[in-house]
């Protein structure tokens, strides 16, 4: 514990603040100045006002020792709460520990009491799963089978429309030809004038 009677802290001082120093002594001296005057113009011999300085310088040094006491008390108490607060910290974090180990207990214990029937269930999800794929790959080899049929007989009406189509333009281009032919024919027979 550092001697704050015999130590001085250091202090960095700015020129404001030396400025401010200087005005508060001007002005105690000046205070004490005045009271000094008027001390001795008021006293009736010297011994009275001698008993007075002795009074104020012993008051003074009193109020010093006080004031390094008090400082010393204030240190030793803000130091006790702080070891206090540790202490309590320290206590709160093991009580916290102790707490969520017997939760991570419980929770451990609970996990285990149901992972068989986790498993269990995992097991018949999967096989639900794996029938569903076997249905849905059924189900796409039955659509191509149902489209390649699809597929089939439209090309087939496909075929037979281009057949018919055919057809019919060939019949009607016969048809043309025989009417130009018999056109032609009508035009080689004379004519008769009377």
């Amino acid at each position: 514990m550092p001697d704050f009677a015999k130590n001085q802290a250091d202090v960095k001082l700015n020129v404001a603040m030396l400025k401010r120093e200087k005005h508060l002594i001007d002005k105690e001296e000046k205070e004490h100045a005045e009271r000094m005057a008027q001390m001795e113009m008021g006293l009736k011999d010297a011994s009275e006002f001698y008993r007075w300085q002795r009074e104020m310088e012993q008051k003074d040094d009193i109020e010093k020792i006080e004031h390094v006491q008090k400082k010393k008390i204030e240190m030793e108490l803000a130091r006790e709460q702080a070891i206090m607060a540790k202490e309590k910290s320290v206590q709160d974090n093991h009580k916290f520990a102790a707490k969520v180990k017997k939760e991570v207990d419980q929770l451990l214990n609970e996990r285990e009491r149901t992972n068989e029937q986790d498993l269990k269930d995992n097991k018949e999800t999967i096989q639900i799963i794996h029938h569903q794929h076997e249905k849905a790959a059924q189900a796409v080899v039955d659509k191509h089978q149902e489209n390649r049929h699809i597929r089939d007989v439209i090309a087939k009406d496909m075929e037979d429309a281009a057949k018919r189509l055919k057809d019919e333009q060939a019949a009607e281009h016969a048809k043309k030809e025989e009417l130009i032919r018999q056109i032609r024919e009508l035009e080689k027979i004379p004519i008769q004038r009377y």
